[in-house]
């Protein structure tokens, strides 16, 4: 069993669903108004998918994500124009607790003197240590979890709840992923036909609310794939908005890539069809509904680890380079 397949056993989601609904309680007990989601990369991208693709939403609203900028000026504009006047929840998302961005955001926004009524973490069990004197609740995970799979824990699913959208309905969905074949068939397909040759892949989307799937299913790939001087590289394509730009390379400079295509407009999708005829295309209808997006990125999730373990031959849980980005990262913060 694999880190991703330990997530969906049922005991384990029983008590992920348990500990959200325990936090949100704790939250709404507060009269809070907004929680504030800490994190970066896979501890904040797989929710925003969610959230953003089931309700719609361009700009967060009851939920908003800080760490992935982390200049004064937009934290500034953020506490300004968003937070300052509001009852807010904080929550903490660092799977190792040290994560630079992560805790930069987190000090600066706490050092504005806003109305926090309710704090808490969500770390490795390893890693939860002095964060247990800071905040008023610790969730801890399995070590094996890794950022850009957790849309699946407490990490994704408290903002996705807190937003009002069914953590039932979402695991239900991965749960349907996590038996469906379809993974097996688009890995069968994409490695026989095209990877061999190429190893540039579009993922795209006709509906902006999909966008941000589009970056989480870049991470997803990129960071489990891209290590021992190979890898796949992602290329995140919306359209309309990118058929004058991008479009112009997909027709006439790189012809051969693989495209994974989230669409809920039949028009964009038969013109690119017609137009990406040549290239090897999965498309997802995903409509505005949490089971949809669970059954997804599940199957997503399992397609990734095929590719990292059957033809990349790497580890689809770890992340060397970007573990030496972060000791850099750490080091230049400390002497700051």
């Amino acid at each position: 069993m694999n880190a991703f397949e330990y997530m969906l056993q049922d005991d384990v989601l029983k008590e992920y669903k348990r500990v959200t609904r325990e936090t949100i309680d704790e939250i709404k007990s507060r009269d809070v108004d907004i929680l504030v989601s800490f994190g970066v990369g896979g501890s904040v991208k797989g929710a925003k998918a969610v959230i953003n693709g089931v309700k719609g939403k361009i700009v967060d609203k009851k939920v908003v994500f800080l760490g992935e900028d982390i200049s004064e000026s937009y934290l500034d504009c953020v506490c300004e124009n968003i937070l300052k006047g509001k009852k807010l929840a904080v929550g903490f998302n660092s799977l190792s607790a040290t994560t630079v961005e992560t805790v930069t955001a987190y000090e600066y926004i706490l050092s504005k003197g806003l109305d926090i009524a309710y704090t808490f973490s969500v770390t490795k069990e390893s890693r939860v240590g002095k964060l247990s004197e800071i905040f008023d609740k610790n969730i801890t995970l399995n070590d094996c979890i890794s950022g850009r799979y957790s849309v699946f824990t407490p990490i994704g699913l408290i903002p996705i709840a807190f937003e009002g959208i069914s953590i039932d309905e979402f695991l239900d969905g991965a749960k349907d992923g996590l038996t469906e074949n379809l993974s097996n068939e688009m890995y069968n397909t994409f490695m026989i036909k095209q990877f061999k040759r190429n190893t540039l892949q579009v993922v795209s989307c006709t509906s902006k609310r999909m966008s941000a799937l589009l970056k989480w299913y870049q991470q997803l790939v990129m960071e489990s794939t891209g290590k021992d001087r190979a890898g796949l590289l992602v290329l995140p394509v919306e359209y309309p908005a990118d058929l004058h730009s991008i479009e112009q390379y997909l027709q006439d400079g790189q012809l051969q890539f693989t495209e994974i295509m989230f669409e809920h407009d039949s028009i964009m999708r038969e013109i690119i069809l017609r137009t990406h005829s040549e290239s090897l295309l999965v498309s997802f209808e995903v409509r505005k509904n949490a089971n949809d997006f669970g059954f997804v990125m599940s199957v997503l999730c399992r397609f990734v680890v095929n590719l990292c373990t059957d033809y990349f031959n790497v580890n689809p849980f770890d992340q060397p380079g970007v573990e030496v980005y972060k000791s850099i990262a750490k080091e230049v913060r400390s002497k700051c």
